[in-house]
Parts: structure tokens; C-alpha cells; sequence
């Protein structure tokens, strides 16, 4: 049986009282080949182990995902980057505020670097939406410089980049002609206006 109908694949636990990890992989990577419409997928609240992410990358999703919500997850930056390198037509990233460090049991976390953004740049250029919340400064300086961003959330971070701001970047850059959508906090009103009256294209704006 066949579900041309079904859009997202979800695989966490969407009543955040804790993270999932799924099991089943075998029935898991026969139900991703069955839902040939499905070219979204929700991993929030759910532990992407490296041999799910495996099982995901050998059905047909490569071909077919836009959409990879990848926020309040556990994983490791290397599935980020295979993800990015594999999902052909993938235009939507959502990311976590950290990073897995394996043996996923440990307490270990990192956090994205600018390297890191490039990398999936380079992998997937052709991304326009994107949720880096939890970047620096650094790091959102490359996501607004390299990325033709037509959607950008940048929330839960006090900002720190010296004296420059989150307004100042991305001002800067050549996401300011290519915005739709922004949505950012922790900065001041005054910056807030600053950046709606001079993203002319900007139609939808969350503080």
C-alpha cells in the first residue's frame, strides 16, 4: 500500500516530556519508499542516530525532500552535512541550537562554526530558508553572505558580535534585496525598524 497523499514524515516526540529514538528501521525505511508525495521531514524532539539517517538516505527521499526540520533534535553534524550533500531539492533547514557528539549517551555538544555553514553551502546552495536561531554573530554573517535567503529566523540568542549587530548583518549583506520573511529577537525597537523599513520586500516579520 502506497500514501501519495501523506507531505511530512514526522519522527520525534512532539510532547517534549522527552526525546524518541527510533527503532524500527527496517519498517521505518519501507514506509519512507511507500509515501511518495511525503518531501518534508520533522525530526524535532527526536534522536537522529547515524543508522536512521542511513536508512533514510537509501529510499527515494534524496530526490524528493524541500523541507528538513532539524530543530530541537539531537544530532551530530556530520548526518547534517551528509543531509544537506543528499537531499537534492532541499530549501528549508531548520537547526538545532547545538550539536550531537557521539556516543549520544555522553553530555558532549558543540556548536555550529562559520566552517560549518560553508560546508553546507557548499553542499546545498540552493537553500532559502533558514533557522539558525542559536548562531553567532560569525556565523550568521556567513549564512546572510552566502545564502539567497528568502526566509530567516534568528531567535533565543541574546546577540554578541562586538558592535556590530543582527540588524547591521544582515543589512549587509545580499539577503537584504532577497528577504520575505524574518523573524528575530533580542534586539532593541529601534533596530526593529530599522531593518522592516529597509527590507523592501519583506512581507511577514515575527519579534
Amino acid at each position: 500500500m502506497e500514501f501519495p497523499k501523506l507531505k511530512i514524515l514526522r519522527f520525534g516526540n512532539r510532547s517534549y516530556d522527552s526525546m524518541y529514538i527510533p527503532s524500527k528501521l527496517e519498517m521505518i525505511e519501507e514506509s519512507a519508499a511507500r509515501c511518495l508525495g511525503a518531501d518534508m521531514l520533522d525530526f524535532e524532539q527526536c534522536i537522529v542516530v547515524p543508522a536512521l539517517a542511513d536508512c533514510l538516505l537509501r529510499t527515494s527521499l534524496p530526490s524528493r525532500v524541500t523541507y528538513l526540520n532539524l530543530y530541537c533534535s539531537q544530532v551530530t553534524i556530520q548526518t547534517v552535512l551528509a543531509f544537506a550533500a543528499s537531499f537534492q531539492n532541499l530549501t528549508s533547514l531548520l537547526l538545532p541550537p547545538m550539536f550531537a557528539v557521539l556516543p549520544f549517551d555522553s553530555d558532549d555538544r558543540e556548536y555550529g562554526s562559520p566552517e560549518f555553514y560553508e560546508a553546507i553551502w557548499r553542499a546545498r546552495p540552493t537553500i532559502t530558508e533558514m533557522d539558525v536561531s542559536y548562531a553567532d554573530g560569525a556565523d550568521l554573517e556567513v549564512v546572510c553572505r552566502l545564502f539567497p535567503l528568502k526566509n530567516l529566523t534568528v531567535t533565543h540568542h541574546t546577540f554578541e558580535f562586538g558592535s556590530t549587530t543582527l540588524v547591521d548583518i544582515i543589512l549587509a549583506s545580499p539577503c537584504r534585496d532577497t528577504l520575505i520573511e524574518v523573524g528575530i529577537a533580542c534586539t532593541s525597537a529601534t533596530e526593529v525598524v530599522r531593518l522592516i523599513t529597509t527590507l523592501e520586500n519583506v512581507k511577514d516579520f515575527h519579534y
